[in-house]
């Protein structure tokens, strides 16, 4: 299997994530890609599976403390996570840190469950003898993952390929994360005296896509999706969507004071 060569089915399973840290795994996952694919929010029952490898069984759940917190919540991960056992399925967990600033020891850790029960389905012969790389189609195949990022420069991809820095840093990252998607639902909040401020001194994709949001919403108009989503950090554009479409707290005054409880744990940082 050349990864290279799908990248409408990338762009097909990026649109199904609900958060940066399962982005971050399905990409970093989908171009290691061997003889296996990733699925995102893959039904089982009546639950979802953030990530799933079907040809390892492998079932990868990124793990946020404000979605699965609560008793509600852990019963029914405990639940789900029963279901894929029973299944026979390997289940692993990341916590949503863990994959947005250790994003490179999750992938190690995945890799080495997924190539693990991938060797143990195959039988005992000789490997196969490695195809040589049509230089034609790997051109190609970049150029369309390119264009299915929609990426932006390349330090917007700063989560991946700095994730040590961000490790020192990585509760104030996550939580800008939050306060971005918080921003989302009243995107005019952008513009308010301490939540923009706030948001362009988190350093990265989240200060980015804050600047695109103030850029895509003209003052006491309303928000350019599709211009936002073009100029958002491409490791943020499948949260960014989602959380577009779908808008979590409703009003002005309810998102103001939702993004100013996020702003007073970004104090405790």
């Amino acid at each position: 299997m050349n990864p290279w060569n799908d990248s409408d089915g990338f762009a097909r399973e990026a649109r199904k994530v609900e958060s940066a840290g399962e982005a971050t795994l399905l990409s970093l996952l989908w171009w290691r890609r061997d003889g296996w694919t990733v699925r995102a929010q893959e039904p089982i029952e009546q639950y979802r599976i953030d990530l799933f490898v079907p040809e390892a069984g492998v079932a990868i759940e990124v793990d946020s403390f404000g979605g699965h917190g609560s008793a509600e919540a852990m019963e029914r991960d405990a639940r789900k996570r029963n279901l894929v056992v029973a299944r026979g399925w390997a289940p692993l967990a990341f916590s949503a840190q863990q994959a947005l600033f250790r994003s490179q020891d999750a992938l190690a850790d995945a890799l080495a469950v997924i190539n693990g029960r991938m060797m143990a389905k195959r039988p005992a012969t000789p490997p196969a003898r490695p195809r040589p790389v049509d230089l034609a189609d790997f051109a190609a195949g970049g150029r369309a993952l390119l264009a299915a990022l929609q990426d932006g420069p390349s330090d917007d991809l700063v989560l991946s390929a700095s994730h040590r820095v961000l490790a020192n840093r990585g509760a104030a990252e996550y939580l800008g994360v939050e306060l971005l998607q918080v921003v989302l639902d009243c995107p005019e909040l952008v513009r308010d005296d301490d939540i923009g401020p706030a948001l362009d001194a988190i350093e990265g994709p989240v200060a980015l896509a804050a600047q695109a949001l103030r850029e895509a919403l003209p003052p006491g108009g309303t928000l350019d999706r599709a211009a936002f989503l073009q100029r958002c950090p491409a490791l943020l554009q499948p949260v960014a969507a989602r959380r577009l479409d779908a808008p979590v707290v409703a009003g002005l005054e309810a998102a103001r004071a939702q993004a100013v409880s996020v702003l007073d744990r970004l104090g405790g940082t």
